[in-house]
């Protein structure tokens, strides 16, 4: 289990516009004694055409915060927001994938 502190920038995701917008999220694996608690309470807020890195050790949860982040994955608890539209947080998988369909630009038909 890693002790990292979570991923924040002390200003409240909710308060700031952003094109993706994680808040409290929370995520773990196991149960009971054995349970791991690899994120714990991440705010993350991200503008549209910011280019982001994300650092840190083995085991702190960069690819648990990137599969919840790309809809791949339910957090626990906390969240999401993709262009203001509510994404993850006790929404179901067919939810999050229509969100992203009405995300999608519209393509026009090929003449």
């Amino acid at each position: 289990m890693s002790d990292a502190a979570p991923v924040s920038s002390g200003v409240s995701p909710a308060a700031r516009p952003g094109a993706l917008v994680l808040t409290d999220i929370r995520r773990g694996f196991g149960d009971g004694h054995t349970r791991i608690e690899v994120l714990r309470g991440v705010d993350l807020s991200i503008a549209a055409g910011e280019i982001v890195a994300l650092v840190g050790p083995s085991g702190a949860g960069k690819s648990t915060l990137l599969h919840i982040a790309g809809l791949l994955e339910r957090p626990d608890s906390g969240e999401g927001m993709i262009a203001g539209e509510r994404c993850a947080g006790g929404t179901v998988r067919s939810t999050m994938a229509e969100t992203i369909t009405r995300l999608r630009p519209k393509r026009s038909p090929r003449s």
